[in-house]
């Protein structure tokens, strides 16, 4: 016979919805429903795993890309050294532009012109990635939201700390700059200001 609302009752004694309900969010086995739910969250990570990995494939193959045709083409135009122009293709790529090399003929402009624009689309794009990925990871991360402001902040202040002193240092030892001007000019660099009075020398071609 066709179910009536007085057979609810009975069918509930027999069926824990909240059970059932506890195995949907939490990937359980339930009689019905569980097991499908499990199986689908499943699929979702798997997929956003995958576009997580062709995102960054993608980035990477672009970077290559923008990086052989900035050299390949400075380094034939301008008669730069490999060294050169793969340095210049990089201050332009992080925005950080010096100055101490530049094009010169209205074709290396042109050129530079489209350069400097995807170079700033990538950078953008890549740091919305991260970001993505970053805020993704931190509130995934169970004790990273116990963590107070205080701590975190302390954690950029290290890892920008690391950052400049990996530039300091070399630029230091290899260049015989005094220290105050190795942190300087590694901190200008990071910081993507680039006031051109401090740069390395051309001499590694």
């Amino acid at each position: 016979r066709p179910l009536r609302h007085s057979d609810t009752p009975k069918l509930m004694k027999h069926y824990d919805v909240s059970q059932e309900v506890s195995d949907i969010f939490e990937g359980g086995e339930g009689p019905l429903l569980g097991s499908q739910a499990s199986s689908k969250w499943q699929s979702m990570q798997d997929l956003t795993q995958k576009f997580v990995l062709r995102r960054h494939v993608i980035g990477a193959v672009i970077l290559l890309v923008y990086m052989a045709c900035s050299i390949g083409f400075f380094s034939w135009s301008q008669g730069w050294g490999m060294v050169d122009a793969a340095y210049y293709s990089v201050v332009t790529l992080t925005t950080v532009g010096y100055g101490d090399l530049h094009p010169d003929t209205t074709f290396q402009k042109l050129f530079a012109i489209g350069l400097t624009f995807v170079a700033v689309s990538f950078i953008a794009a890549a740091v919305g990635i991260l970001l993505d990925d970053f805020i993704t990871d931190a509130l995934e991360d169970d004790e990273y939201e116990a963590k107070a402001p205080a701590a975190a902040m302390g954690e950029m202040v290290v890892i920008v700390a690391l950052i400049v002193a990996a530039g300091t240092v070399p630029y230091w030892y290899f260049e015989g700059r005094s220290w105050i001007d190795s942190v300087y000019w590694a901190s200008i660099t990071v910081a993507t200001v680039g006031y051109g009075d401090q740069t390395p020398p051309s001499k590694y071609q």
